[in-house]
């Protein structure tokens, strides 16, 4: 039996509304994804000597985020799809080496990020020097010596008491880009013969981070707790050039 006018319209009309329909959804996903924002952003360096850098940390600020990435035989180290906001960079390297500061990068969308080349350095034999002086009990001591360190994008200061005094002092900050204010925690401790007093409560303002010289200045003070429940009082502490 051939099929009747009435048919064929049918057939039609449903092939037109099944059309428009397919094109209104591919419309309205098109609509939907254009309208979606973009926030991953990607991000580039250089570091060298090769051969001294065993990886490069990419540490979020704001979330868990923590990965490490390796640079090629030329140096070149890159990563993509990183989501935007701050990140900490951190550079781990062979021990006849000195770390880099880390450095804060801000990852932006839809742009790639260079951050500034970086040449490692080999470690010097000895990083003692500079000057310090604090106040304990009301009377002021001057620093026998003093040495800084700078691993895993933490600066150290330690600074030992006058000779015959069996005291010293550990400035131990965290996560440390350059110049700022810090809260100590109980890692810093204040040494007076053989009691340690563990700092409860102080702050150090670093004023100098030379990535070229290698040279840190600060002034700080706390307030630090032995095991016992005894306390002491560390006051208007500085130390200056001391190398890291």
């Amino acid at each position: 039996m051939l099929p009747t006018f009435r048919s064929y319209s049918v057939m039609a009309l449903t092939g037109l509304l099944l059309t428009f329909s397919t094109s209104s959804c591919i419309f309205n996903f098109d609509r939907e994804y254009s309208d979606t924002p973009v926030t991953i952003g990607s991000v580039e360096g250089n570091i060298s000597p090769v051969s001294a850098v065993a990886g490069i940390g990419i540490n979020a600020v704001s979330t868990p985020f923590m990965e490490t990435v390796y640079p090629n035989q030329a140096g070149l180290y890159s990563r993509t799809g990183l989501e935007q906001g701050e990140y900490i960079f951190i550079y781990t390297v062979t021990n006849s080496y000195r770390e880099p500061v880390a450095q804060r990068v801000t990852i932006k969308a839809k742009e790639t990020v260079t951050v500034p080349a970086i040449t490692v350095t080999p470690r010097p034999s000895s990083t003692f020097g500079g000057t310090g002086t604090y106040v304990v009990g009301g009377s002021t001591y001057a620093a026998s010596s003093l040495r800084g360190t700078y691993q895993a994008g933490k600066l150290s200061v330690y600074m030992l008491g006058p000779s015959g005094t069996s005291s010293a002092i550990d400035l131990r900050l965290p996560i440390t880009t350059g110049p700022a204010n810090f809260t100590l925690d109980n890692t810093s401790y204040y040494l007076l013969n053989s009691t340690v007093y563990y700092v409860t409560t102080g702050t150090v303002n670093l004023s100098t981070l030379n990535q070229s010289t290698r040279l840190c200045s600060g002034t700080f003070s706390f307030t630090g707790r032995a095991s016992s429940g005894a306390t002491i009082t560390v006051s208007n502490g500085t130390f200056n050039n001391v190398p890291y």
